[in-house]
């Protein structure tokens, strides 16, 4: 079963949390926290398996991957650990973003 839950961190920075449970077990998630800049939003971080291995993705410097450690860890933990992460460094994400778009 997929679900998708968006949170409010700040009144224009949320945080998308989509998820695959099986059995009352995460199976896959993807976090992604985004911004309104202006008119739009804008993609900052996500965390997700899109390209077929768990990566996170810092939208202010690259599209690029940077690969999870995954083997023996599991995803409820990585969940748990990723969307913690989101929460107390959204305002860090955000102004490293603001800072390269303006370059």
């Amino acid at each position: 079963m997929k679900t998708i839950l968006t949170v409010s961190l700040a009144e224009d920075d949320l945080l998308d949390v989509a998820l695959e449970v099986e059995k009352g077990e995460v199976r896959r998630f993807a976090l992604n926290y985004r911004i309104r800049v202006g008119n739009r939003w804008a993609s900052v971080y996500r965390v997700d398996d899109c390209h077929g291995y768990y990566h996170e993705q810092k939208l202010w410097r690259s599209p690029k991957p940077i690969p999870i450690e995954t083997e023996g860890v599991p995803l409820q933990w990585l969940l748990k650990r990723y969307t913690e992460k989101i929460q107390a460094e959204f305002p860090r994400y955000r102004r490293h973003f603001e800072q390269n778009s303006r370059r």
